[in-house]
């Protein structure tokens, strides 16, 4: 990439050198007939001064080099620019958002951080509601045996306590406070419309025909009706 953008530079650079090569030529011609104008009418001598040493091809290579070297040493500050993409955590509005997530853990000497998840929120919430929910739901499904036992834990006589097989099944209740919830809302998509009036609509109008096409027989009785 970095070379593709010094050869894209490169061109502009390189006429832009030629023009001002070619600039110099034309004044230092210039200079030549006055000087020849001026010797005529002094002394009848048309013989130029002597030209100062141009090297036209030196000056363009060490032009494009300094470009060169310049280009590769913001290049890479440039890309880590458009790398870095702030994480979005906006969870307001009740729009569908599909949000990735982890549970950290981050006691001392025990940090962890367990699988990641997906989940889809549609409720409008702050990013400390959600950080209180997944902790609440975290604990509660640690009696399911999802997550299992950080081997890193196993020097902790209080957490290995609540090892199961190779699950966690729990964790002490001091070391609750050390759980944290990472997230980022991966995207934002629009929900579709509440459909529950209209359905509900569709059934008394359909309750509405069965009574409109129900006929009554003329034998047909109250409560006590219908007896041999």
């Amino acid at each position: 990439m970095i070379q593709f953008f010094g050869q894209m530079m490169k061109l502009p650079l390189e006429a832009f050198v030629y023009s001002m090569g070619m600039l110099v030529k034309t004044m230092q011609g210039l200079q030549q007939i006055a000087y020849q104008g001026i010797n005529l009418l002094t002394d009848g001598s048309g013989q130029p001064p002597i030209e100062p040493s141009y090297d036209e091809t030196n000056v363009t290579h060490v032009a494009i080099e300094h470009t060169l070297e310049e280009e590769a040493e913001t290049a890479p500050q440039t890309i880590l620019k458009e790398d870095i993409k702030m994480s979005d955590k906006d969870l307001s509005g009740e729009d569908l958002k599909l949000v990735r997530y982890k549970v950290l853990f981050i006691k001392r000497d025990y940090e962890w951080a367990f699988q990641e998840q997906e989940e889809l929120v549609y409720d409008d919430m702050t990013e400390s509601a959600f950080t209180a929910w997944k902790i609440g739901e975290f604990i509660q499904v640690l009696a399911r045996d999802k997550y299992e036992f950080p081997e890193k834990w196993e020097k902790s006589a209080e957490l290995r306590a609540h090892k199961v097989g190779r699950f966690l099944r729990g964790l002490p209740e001091d070391d609750k406070k050390h759980l944290r919830v990472y997230f980022e809302v991966l995207e934002h998509y629009k929900r579709e419309p509440l459909k529950y009036q209209e359905e509900q609509l569709d059934i008394l109008r359909g309750i509405s025909k069965t009574l409109g096409d129900v006929t009554i027989s003329p034998r047909s009785g109250g409560a006590g009706g219908g007896g041999v």
